[in-house]
């Protein structure tokens, strides 16, 4: 399949069905403002002839209905305000523990981690649901807190290859944000509910023999119209137009899901560069006796999430917000022979996948055991293309003990102490003091990574922090004024230094409460140039000592951005850098974008990308809040 076309004929639907959506919207807050209208003219001529519209009692209905909406989604906002761990939970998942010796949660973790490579996402936690049926999720607002979760019966189920197509495909929701997109969606339809639901309540009100009498009693002495049929009228006009308004907009949002999970599916074909993965995954879900049910009473109101229909009702089918199966397998395949694939050649591939693949031990505890993990930094850089070659990784034994240590939300920390000890006496002997009683367990750290390449460091930081978003507030607040007392020892702060607190410290913001994701301000490059000029010149200085070179691409750079050619900074500091690259980052996404494929771009000028050049980029991916793809 062309996943680039798939991705851009998704995308385009949905913006037109987001359109019809706001225009639905629109009509239906009229139609409300309409009623009023006529219900006040009724009341007060008595006449069932329709009226000339008052503007103003017109305008100010129409207001309220907006309002009230509006108010039902921040509402809906409010109730999964703890994002994606809010929602797995709901659903009675249980946390896969980094240090599982489970052979199937193993694999898992691993595929897990290599789409977070393949997406330029750090891995999320990962929740395993209890259920028979063929299923995965993701959840989240961002992607500091979205989680990823799967059904027992996805990893009975699906062989390596099938895992992969299906977690790239959840890892796609969290890129494209496509659960933020529901959740308005679903606050929306719960405003047009709620004002139905006011008829209703209506209604019930006035099958009370006191109000009807009261009601009537009063007319006797008004011109107008009879108050109970007036007020029957108002309370009929909002259960028909909520009822249409409900069904309309529960039709377009069903339409919108799945819009977004053809481009789920395209992106994973993306991420995994075989088809086949994804494809058999949906084919095996056709073949299963339990389908991709989910046995938790919260599946229908998270049906959305899922890779495939969660839930099987009737009603369901005709809002469901998933593809049917043929569908989705036949975009990916058009030579599909539209048989479903055998649940035991499922079983018998998934063992054959998973044995060859994987040196798992039979005794975890056993000292000389090893477990393979994607290591290979350097391609996890994106080519300025946008294509990502899973072929490009190589496996590299992990020791257990760092498995371990990266896995727990105290020893994870060790990790990241470790790859900041200095290489002279008096910078050691400064962070020794500052580390205290955590020196012997920092030093243990060290030793256990210390033999390995300089590219296991990067992808170390990134298995560290799901592990770190699991400690306490203190214990974060302790484990940054640690860290930045220890980049400090030395008054001097390194690049890798930078990179290193980049990558980490800055999720880690965001999920504990201390900073907020950049919001774009700045609309052009004109408002970012300087900041630009910084970022382009360090990344040139970087890579090349001759000016004539330097000279040359800042040349290049500043016409990709439309502007006057970038000049020479005469000096530069790691703070000046880390504010001009927080300040683009408060720009518009395709500036932002522009800058990482310029980065990306300058660092492999050389036909080379080393260590550090990949570290920088995947600062700069943090910093900007720009996943790669």
């Amino acid at each position: 399949m062309n996943f680039y076309e798939a991705q851009g004929e998704a995308k385009a639907s949905t913006a037109r069905l987001l359109f019809a959506f706001s225009i639905g919207l629109i009509l239906f807050a009229s139609s409300i403002a309409y009623l009023v209208v006529f219900i006040e003219w009724y009341f007060r001529t008595g006449s069932f002839q329709p009226p000339v519209v008052d503007t103003v009692i017109f305008s100010e209905a129409f207001i309220a209905v907006i309002l009230v909406v509006l108010i039902a989604s921040l509402f809906q906002y409010y109730l999964l305000r703890d994002g994606g761990k809010a929602v797995a939970l709901s659903l009675g998942g249980k946390l896969i523990s980094p240090m599982s010796h489970d052979k199937q949660e193993i694999t898992l973790l691993n595929v897990v981690e290599e789409m977070a490579i393949a997406s330029g996402i750090a891995p999320p936690p990962v929740y395993l649901l209890n259920s028979k049926g063929i299923n995965a999720f993701a959840a989240g607002f961002t992607y500091e807190d979205a989680v990823i979760g799967i059904t027992q019966g996805a990893l009975d189920a699906l062989d390596r290859q099938e895992l992969q197509g299906v977690i790239a495909h959840e890892f796609s929701h969290i890129f494209h944000g496509d659960m933020r997109l529901n959740l308005h969606l679903t606050g929306l339809i719960y405003g047009i509910v709620f004002i139905g639901g006011i008829g209703r309540f209506i209604f019930d009100m006035l099958d009370s023999p006191s109000i009807r009498s009261h009601a009537s009693r009063s007319s006797n002495n008004k011109k107008g119209g009879n108050p109970i049929v007036a007020i029957y009228l108002f309370a009929l006009g909002l259960t028909v137009i909520g009822w249409i308004g409900t069904m309309i907009s529960e039709i377009i949002k069903a339409m919108i899901s799945r819009q977004r999970e053809y481009l789920a599916d395209a992106s994973a074909v993306q991420y995994t560069r075989y088809p086949e993965g994804i494809a058999g995954a949906l084919k095996k879900i056709g073949a299963s006796t339990y389908g991709s049910s989910v046995s938790s009473s919260a599946g229908g109101d998270f049906s959305h999430l899922f890779f495939s229909d969660g839930t099987s009702n009737f009603w369901d089918h005709w809002f469901s917000t998933h593809p049917k199966l043929e569908d989705r397998i036949r975009r990916i395949d058009p030579r599909w022979d539209g048989k479903f694939a055998s649940e035991k050649s499922s079983q018998k591939q998934y063992t054959q996948s998973n044995q060859s693949t994987f040196n798992v031990p039979k005794q975890p505890e056993a000292a000389a055991a090893v477990m393979p993990i994607m290591f290979d930094t350097l391609s996890r850089a994106p080519d300025p293309s946008g294509h990502f070659d899973a072929t490009a990784f190589e496996t590299i034994p992990l020791p257990p003990e760092i498995q371990a240590m990266s896995g727990d939300p105290l020893s994870a920390q060790w990790v990241v102490y470790a790859l900041l000890l200095g290489s002279r006496h008096n910078e050691l002997d400064r962070q020794k003091e500052l580390l205290g009683n955590a020196w012997e367990k920092t030093q243990k750290a060290y030793r256990a990574f210390e033999h390995l390449p300089r590219s296991a460091h990067l992808n170390l930081l990134l298995l560290a922090i799901p592990s770190l978003k699991m400690m306490s507030v203190p214990q974060y607040h302790l484990f940054r004024k640690t860290l930045h007392a220890l980049i400090d020892a030395d008054e001097h702060t390194s690049i890798w230094e930078w990179t290193l607190r980049s990558i980490v410290i800055t999720p880690l913001d965001y999920e504990y409460g201390l900073a907020k994701i950049p919001m774009s301000i700045h609309q052009s490059s004109k408002a970012v140039r300087h900041s630009l000029n910084v970022v382009i010149f360090f990344l040139a200085s970087t890579q090349y000592s001759n000016p004539e070179k330097i000279d040359t691409i800042l040349k290049e750079a500043s016409k990709h951005f439309g502007l006057d050619k970038f000049g020479t900074v005469e000096t530069l500091t790691i703070d000046q850098l880390d504010q001009a690259v927080r300040r683009v980052a408060q720009s518009d996404i395709a500036i932002r974008k522009q800058l990482f494929l310029e980065a990306s771009r300058i660092v492999q000028s050389d036909g080379k990308l080393h260590e550090d050049d990949a570290e920088i980029l995947e600062a700069l991916n943090t910093l900007l809040h720009l996943p790669k793809s």
